[in-house]
């Protein structure tokens, strides 16, 4: 019986070799096999936050962070879109969005506060804050929807 098992196993496990060559298209022999584990149950995992915009050789600060999401909000950064969750952070560039009935709060360093409405889109084309500094700026390219905002320091001493 043991020696039948084996052989069973060894025909199984030529056929799966065999697989890629026969399948024409279906399977390349470079693919990686992927294996999926069953998760214990209870609180789904987080999703993993937005990466970090890629720079050549300077530090990318944040400008800004997510204050309040309600339903679905997404940044669009180095051209993959990724779910915003509060205390995501914001960066220059950033395109965020909302989902119909989402909301969406962002404070940025200055304090400055922008709340998207349902269905709307911004990009941070321009944000400069440094306390106390005289070349402050904002520029936010509302791409549709409603959006609220509340300027502060940035208002105060841009030039």
């Amino acid at each position: 019986m043991t020696s039948m098992l084996a052989w069973r196993r060894f025909v199984f496990a030529l056929a799966l070799l065999a697989l890629p060559l026969a399948g024409g298209g279906v399977a390349h022999a470079s693919d990686a096999i992927e294996l999926a584990q069953v998760q214990p149950q209870g609180q789904p995992a987080p999703a993993p936050a937005p990466p970090t915009p890629a720079t050549d050789a300077t530090a990318v600060e944040p400008i800004g962070n997510v204050a309040t999401v309600t339903g679905i909000a997404t940044v669009i950064r180095d051209k993959n879109s990724y779910p915003l969750r509060v205390r995501d952070d914001i960066y220059l560039n950033d395109v965020v969005q909302t989902s119909s009935n989402s909301s969406l709060g962002i404070t940025f360093s200055d304090a400055t506060t922008f709340n998207l409405s349902a269905s709307s889109k911004i990009t941070i084309d321009n944000y400069v804050y440094e306390d106390g500094g005289r070349q402050n700026s904002g520029i936010f390219d509302i791409g549709k929807g409603t959006v609220a905002f509340v300027a502060a320091a940035v208002a105060k001493t841009a030039t």
